[in-house]
């Protein structure tokens, strides 16, 4: 999509989420009238740039589960989005 308007999804900033206003009004329907988000949510790299940029990098972010480094000493390396990470 070249041309999007800008929807109002906010979550941590005021940064607007890069989907189509209108197909969003759609998702937000009461269940049973509601819609699945547009292809683009999911398939759009503007839409993954800004979910990387406001989900993921704007705070806390589970890393796995506590079971990949439960012996003493144990340490495993992760990739969380475009960073990896050691976990100890």
């Amino acid at each position: 999509m070249s041309t999007l308007q800008t929807a109002t999804i906010q979550l941590h900033s005021n940064s607007m989420a890069p989907l189509p206003k209108d197909a969003l009004s759609e998702c937000l329907k009461p269940f049973g009238e509601s819609r699945m988000l547009p292809r683009a949510a999911y398939v759009d790299n503007a839409v993954l740039d800004w979910e990387r940029k406001h989900l993921f990098e704007a705070g806390w972010v589970c890393a796995g589960r506590t079971s990949i480094v439960s012996e003493p000493n144990s340490q495993a390396a992760i990739q969380v989005g475009d960073r990896g990470v050691l976990v100890t």
